[in-house]
């Protein structure tokens, strides 16, 4: 198509603003009505006005990819870059049953997937996650408080002393609900900056959204360290020893989890009552895991030489990474 040059007149608005009148044509064109927003994007010295809906709607809708060695990792890429559909092809073949099963695998990990059509050597897949109508900060909610049902089973873990395997394994699998979550959160908010006049839809200033980013990376890395615990548990059960933790470990790791959960019972509150007074109270409470860390420090050199020493030790890195996430996420909250 021939780009069209023409010289508009720059007008005064107001005492600080000003304002340019767009050609009637590119209007009619782009079926705008007043009040429509624009996405205005500034380039060295140049001013980009262009229509933000068609904008996404020429994108390209389908992503298109084999069915190979990669696929897990392509499909979650797609996702999370905001693809609306994706053909996965089985070069020179049929898809098998077991293709099929790692398929369905893949798929139930994410939010809003959908077969919608399918043949012996392709399947077409639409995702229909909307980011206009999902409640951004009410998604982040949830993440959280699936990540804290995780640290509360770990917590009546310690309290017993004891690790019942389908507790355990339970805390594992349901770090799949959490990345489910996160991912979708990702595809939304990855969304929201490619379609900046929806920040304004939203009321979310465009600085938030990647603080909600960040957020979102530090639950999930959240549910990761619970999963690592609950198999590191999961290995000490399956040893000699008479007791899950052998005192005064036992102890010093439940005083450290009991503080690092009340930490984030209290971020978690503030999170939702954007509440200053919690924030500096979570910061005031922190100072408690110095001493802390350096009880657990003193229990774990009980232990070493032990066979499962590692274990841990390896326990108690990821119970540190719990407590610093809950300080993290309260500095990103205001």
């Amino acid at each position: 198509m021939a780009i069209q040059m023409e010289y508009r007149k720059l007008q005064k608005l107001g005492q600080n603003s000003f304002a340019i009148s767009l050609p009637k044509k590119w209007i009619a064109q782009n079926k705008l009505i007043p009040g429509d927003p624009l996405l205005i994007r500034e380039s060295n010295l140049d001013l980009i006005i262009s229509n933000p809906k068609l904008a996404a709607e020429s994108g390209q809708l389908m992503t298109t990819f084999p069915l190979d060695a990669n696929l897990r990792r392509n499909i979650i890429m797609a996702y999370l870059m905001g693809a609306q559909q994706i053909l996965v092809k089985k070069e020179g073949g049929h898809f098998s049953a077991d293709d099929r099963r790692e398929m369905k695998v893949i798929l139930d990990s994410l939010v809003g997937t959908q077969v919608v059509a399918e043949d012996a050597s392709s399947i077409t897949v639409d995702f229909l996650v909307d980011v206009n109508r999902e409640d951004l900060v009410q998604r982040i909610r949830q993440l959280y408080t699936l990540v804290m049902a995780m640290f509360e089973n770990l917590q009546s873990i310690f309290a017993e002393n004891r690790a019942p395997a389908d507790v355990l394994n339970n805390i594992i699998a349901r770090d799949l609900d959490v990345n489910k979550l996160y991912f979708s959160i990702v595809r939304q908010i990855r969304g929201l900056a490619k379609q900046s006049p929806l920040l304004g839809k939203l009321k979310t200033p465009l600085y938030k959204v990647v603080d909600y980013r960040l957020m979102a990376h530090m639950l999930e890395n959240l549910g990761d360290c619970c999963v690592n615990i609950a198999r590191e548990l999961l290995r000490v059960s399956q040893t000699d020893s008479t007791k899950l933790i052998p005192p005064p470990l036992d102890e010093s790791f439940r005083s450290y989890l009991a503080s690092a959960i009340y930490a984030h019972q209290q971020t978690q509150t503030a999170l939702i009552q954007t509440n200053s007074r919690i924030i500096q109270e979570v910061i005031r409470h922190a100072q408690d895991e110095i001493g802390l860390r350096m009880e657990v420090d003193q229990s774990l050199y009980t232990v070493s030489g032990r066979p499962e020493s590692m274990s841990y030790f390896a326990v108690f890195a990821n119970l540190q990474q719990i407590y610093q996430y809950a300080i993290d996420i309260c500095d990103l909250i205001e």
